[in-house]
């Protein structure tokens, strides 16, 4: 909602309107984090493994994305999405535990 509010309403050009709602998602993201690392319950271990992911994705996709066509781009993409919300739908129900 705040991308096109910024762009359309106040006149802000998408690009920058598209990295300024990043920044206040990271900035809520990280205070959150910080009150769920002083509670303990995050797990140091899958936390660096989840940024060192983020950070390969952050820079192997825009590579990535001008190497592949938009369309195969958007088939990926939604056939990720339809494979992680069959998991989410098999965990659950109870079927599969743990993964």
């Amino acid at each position: 909602m705040k991308v096109p509010i910024m762009n359309i309403w106040m006149g802000v050009p998408m690009r920058a309107a598209t990295a300024t709602s990043n920044f206040m998602i990271g900035v809520t993201a990280l205070a959150g984090t910080v009150v769920y690392y002083v509670s303990g319950h995050i797990s140091v271990d899958l936390a660096a493994t989840v940024v060192l992911g983020a950070f390969i994705g952050a820079t192997l996709g825009p590579r990535l994305s001008k190497e592949v066509a938009s369309p195969s781009l958007r088939r990926y993409f939604a056939a990720i999405l339809v494979a992680v919300a069959i998991l989410m739908v098999i965990r659950s129900l109870g079927v599969m535990t743990g993964v």
